[in-house]
């Protein structure tokens, strides 16, 4: 298996030519794919998530890495997809870096799969897949906003979708080294929204289940999400089985907040 390193030192060396041509290449040995349920008019559904690590070539002969996860349906051929640009110990994107670093996170894993399926793990725990005949979204709980992508193309197969997103990505790799480019949209639950304690907990440590000096965790989740009459509503769930619910119009924007996450007047 060629290291990252390696694979920088390759590009580095390709890289001094008079022309170079951007592109993306998987890193095969990352790719894992799996199975995960969804609801569909109210039932047990199965669609596909594929998650893998890009090694990014830029045109300026820099050389960065990317997450790439894919959801994909295979009875209607809707596929979504979302992707992250790694970032250096400096905390700086890898393509802004004068040379090749090992990112922070990467150090601490012993190969690029056991990476990536840590990385899958993570995004699913915080993530909720809505799929209705037409549509596939997906929202993203990772602190107190709420970042979401909507999609309705389709594509044959799985590995034609992810043909189509990476033909994609590749033109648009100035604008990703540039850091240009956020194809997310988002639900402001900050401020005079929502009460804090809804979303984080304070972390324990030791017998007597002290209260930790390394801050809270996160405890809130995304546990539906509906269309009906024009509005979006999307439930939340907390520990000691509390309960918020959102509601917002056709385009995302919040109109009200109910429940138990719901600052009171």
């Amino acid at each position: 298996m060629e290291s990252l390193t390696q694979r920088a030192k390759k590009w580095f060396g390709f890289s001094a030519k008079m022309s170079v041509q951007p592109s993306i290449e998987v890193i095969k040995e990352t790719e894992s794919t799996r199975t995960v349920p969804v609801k569909l008019d109210g039932q047990e559904y199965k669609i596909q998530i594929q998650a893998a690590m890009l090694d990014l070539y830029f045109s300026s002969g820099k050389f960065g890495q990317a997450e790439l996860m894919l959801l994909y349906d295979p009875m209607s051929g809707l596929f979504g997809w979302d992707f992250t640009q790694l970032r250096d110990l400096d905390g700086k994107f890898s393509a802004d870096s004068k040379e090749m670093v090992l990112v922070h996170r990467r150090k601490l894993m012993s190969d690029d799969l056991a990476y990536i399926e840590s990385t899958l793990d993570i995004f699913l725990d915080i993530s909720y897949i809505y799929l209705s005949k037409t549509q596939l979204i997906f929202l993203s709980l990772p602190d107190r906003n709420i970042w979401f992508r909507e999609f309705s193309e389709r594509s044959a197969t799985l590995g034609e979708a992810r043909q189509q997103v990476l033909a994609f990505l590749e033109k648009q790799l100035d604008k990703i080294e540039k850091i240009t480019v956020d194809w997310r949209r988002e639900i402001g639950l900050w401020g005079n929204i929502m009460d804090s304690h809804f979303f984080h907990e304070q972390k324990k440590w030791g017998r007597g289940n002290h209260p930790s000096p390394f801050g809270e965790k996160l405890v809130a989740r995304i546990t539906d999400m509906n269309f009906h009459e024009g509005q979006w509503q999307i439930l939340m769930g907390s520990t000691n089985n509390r309960r918020t619910t959102l509601i917002l119009d056709e385009d995302f924007q919040l109109l009200e907040v109910n429940g138990d996450g719901a600052l009171k007047k």
